[in-house]
């Protein structure tokens, strides 16, 4: 089903390189190509071209910018905390480190994550990772999507289920280390540990090793 969508769509788009296609063109295309195809399926998928309309002979095409957020959103960010995700966030020091731009990249783990979910539940460890997430993101002024990087921008992301990374730019890393000691120590149910991987140093000398980082 996904290689006869991921065809028919990728010939109906138009792309940088030449205009989108006609459902007729398409469909001859494909009906060249069949062998690719499960044969029942692509019989069905005929089928049902042939008895509904549903394509026009100008493609719906979404505005860059509603496209750029639906990308960022299924490859950049987590969607329970709504912060970055991994991917999102070695997208945002990659790109730091290639303008050769200063920073901290900070590690906040809850301690004893397992045991606080047996203790008060599964629901109550689910609201206490979008209580951190939304804490740091006041705390420190954190952005939650991709942004272009300069000078004290910070990034929130959540890598691992109870693990949530920092990416400060500039230096001011003996500040951020008094401001994470007040925030961990602001919570009471939960023990709150941070740890700088990086402090203050120029990121394009940690480009190639930030996937080991995290």
């Amino acid at each position: 089903v996904l290689t006869l969508v991921d065809v028919f769509d990728a010939l109906t788009t138009t792309r940088v390189y030449r205009g989108a296609m006609s459902k007729e063109q398409t469909l001859s295309i494909m009906k060249d190509m069949k062998e690719k195809f499960d044969p029942l399926l692509f019989e069905k998928f005929l089928k049902f071209m042939q008895d509904f309309d549903v394509i026009k002979e100008k493609m719906f095409e979404l505005e860059e910018d509603v496209k750029k957020a639906l990308k960022n959103n299924i490859f950049f960010i987590d969607l329970f905390t709504k912060t970055l995700n991994r991917q999102g966030l070695l997208a945002m020091f990659r790109k730091s480190a290639d303008y050769g731009l200063y920073g901290s990249l900070i590690k906040l783990n809850i301690k004893h994550f397992k045991e606080y979910n047996k203790l008060y539940g599964v629901k109550k460890g689910d609201e206490l990772l979008k209580y951190l997430a939304k804490r740091v993101k006041e705390e420190f002024n954190a952005l939650e999507s991709l942004e272009e990087p300069k000078e004290k921008l910070s990034f929130l992301a959540r890598v691992v289920a109870d693990k949530f990374y920092v990416l400060y730019l500039g230096r001011r890393g003996d500040f951020l280390e008094y401001k994470f000691q007040k925030f961990c120590e602001s919570f009471k149910e939960a023990e709150i540990e941070f740890e700088f991987l990086l402090k203050d140093k120029n990121l394009s000398k940690f480009k190639n090793e930030i996937g080991y980082l995290i």
